[in-house]
């Protein structure tokens, strides 16, 4: 009952796709990789349709062994993902309900932050790199789903180069962009492309982390037109709940989540976004 509180999210969603911290639960190699296969399966079994990966745990033949394990099991290519193994060059395109839906990601591994000595790369976010392959999924997809780790750990704010590389994306055919940092940042309407700056961190294996806040988002999109829905979320005692800010902590949020491009109205459970005219 780890994600029972959004077991109805999840279920009722067509595609869903999150993003996964590989952890290393211990100094035996095959326990690390069972233990991460089992959780990568785990959110299989929520009804995600793609996972990406944050990889600081793995080499690369270890990783490149967990993608063959997960996909002999999936029956596709379910994992996109950060670190400098075969998992790099792939994407998950799949057919939902009669449309293409695309699903790839970055790292900005020029990042400040970023030690690119470790296994943390995914594809680079690197505009001669990505133009070209969004545009590719652009012209094969009806929908495309970008993943992006900015490699910046604690900063609320959004920077002049991620929103920068963000707008670059967009312009490139990217349909919805999600970002993903330990904590949560503004939301964006840039031309037809919704940003996610950052979602938060949902859940950490860390019951120390103070960055145990998140979002989830879901859209109802009908070929057209978006609509979009958010759902704060909080991690206490290794389970997720549905957070319920008091009237500070709210406007807290919402100050840092809204832009000079998007109102949030509230709504039952969440908040419901609109473009501003």
């Amino acid at each position: 009952d780890t994600f029972g509180a959004v077991k109805d999210i999840l279920k009722g969603s067509d595609y869903s796709t999150t993003s996964l911290h590989l952890s290393q639960f211990s100094d035996d190699q095959k326990v690390n990789m069972q233990e991460n296969i089992d959780n990568i399966m785990y959110l299989k079994s929520l009804n995600m349709k793609s996972v990406n990966l944050i990889n600081e745990t793995l080499d690369n033949v270890q990783a490149r062994d967990l993608q063959r394990a997960v996909e002999a099991q999936t029956g596709y290519n379910f994992l996109t993902g950060n670190g400098s193994n075969p998992i790099n060059s792939k994407t998950v395109q799949q057919d939902i309900k009669g449309k293409k839906v695309a699903n790839v990601s970055f790292t900005d591994i020029e990042s400040d932050y970023s030690d690119t000595l470790k296994n943390t790369t995914s594809i680079s976010l690197e505009p001669s790199i990505f133009i070209p392959l969004i545009k590719k999924l652009k012209e094969q997809n009806d929908y495309v789903v970008v993943n992006v780790d900015w490699g910046i750990p604690d900063e609320r704010h959004v920077t002049t180069r991620q929103q920068k590389y963000a707008h670059a994306l967009a312009d490139a055919g990217a349909d919805v962009i999600i970002g993903h940092n330990p904590v949560v940042q503004e939301i964006e309407k840039y031309k037809n492309t919704d940003i996610f700056y950052s979602l938060g961190n949902v859940t950490s294996e860390n019951f120390l982390s103070k960055n145990q806040q998140g979002l989830a988002v879901q859209q109802n999109w009908n070929g057209k037109t978006s609509d979009f829905k958010l759902t704060p979320l909080r991690s206490k005692a290794g389970k997720v709940s549905k957070a319920n800010p008091n009237k500070v902590e709210e406007k807290k949020l919402l100050n840092t989540l809204e832009s000079d491009t998007i109102n949030l109205k509230k709504e039952k459970g969440g908040y419901h976004y609109e473009p501003k005219k």
